[in-house]
């Protein structure tokens, strides 16, 4: 084995030196909720690298922008930015969006919120639904979790990976046939129009693929 293109670590094991690793970038809007979700997700760390962040910004075009920025000063194989449609103008999130596409730079959006990406583990939504209060995105969370009998649904919780793993597929699944839903429009709504609509299942499938 070439000892220059490989690395023995203290335990005696061959490791992929840093340069052969895969490194992936996240950069989250969210402190916790998103962040303590994508840091769950397994891979091979010798062959992969995934670094969770909080963004510097809350909105969308901040966040886009840092990660140009750290895209042109990091060896990054990938970069992608989590965000909500949230108080974003409907300009600021489709410029933002377009962007990032511009860029080369991987966008796992929610319209509203992350949380109808965890809803669409559980159901299929096809409708818009507030945030919080009765028939909301965490209002349908507590009663699934309490099924489960998991507790009520907290954003800063660390364990919704975990939960929601056995349900991903059909997660992945919803999210498709809901953005389906819109393509097969006539005009096709603008991305900000688009609600309820989440991205997420394309960061989730890139971090599947994964060497493990």
């Amino acid at each position: 084995m070439d000892r220059e293109k490989y690395l023995i670590d203290r335990g005696g094991r061959t490791t992929v030196p840093r340069s052969e690793r895969r490194i992936i970038l996240i950069l989250c809007e969210g402190e916790k909720t998103e962040p303590n979700y994508f840091k769950c997700f397994r891979y091979d760390a010798q062959k992969a690298f995934v670094s969770v962040k909080k963004s510097e910004y809350t909105n969308a075009k901040g966040i886009v922008t840092e990660a140009v920025e750290r895209m042109r000063g990091g060896d990054y194989e990938a970069v992608w930015c989590v965000f909500d449609k949230d108080n974003n103008s409907p300009q600021d999130f489709n410029q933002a969006v377009q962007t990032a596409k511009d860029k080369g730079i991987g966008c796992a959006y929610s319209n509203e919120c992350i949380e109808l990406w965890f809803v669409q583990h559980f159901q299929h939504i096809e409708s818009a639904l507030p945030r919080h209060g009765g028939g909301s995105y965490e209002d349908i969370l507590d009663r699934k979790l309490e099924e489960l009998k998991k507790g009520k649904y907290e954003k800063n919780r660390k364990d919704m990976y975990d939960i929601l793993f056995t349900k991903q597929t059909d997660a992945i699944r919803n999210a498709k046939n809901l953005i389906q839903g819109y393509l097969n429009r006539s005009p096709i709504p603008t991305l900000s129009q688009q609600n309820p609509v989440t991205t997420v299942h394309l960061l989730v499938e890139m971090l599947n693929n994964l060497p493990q």
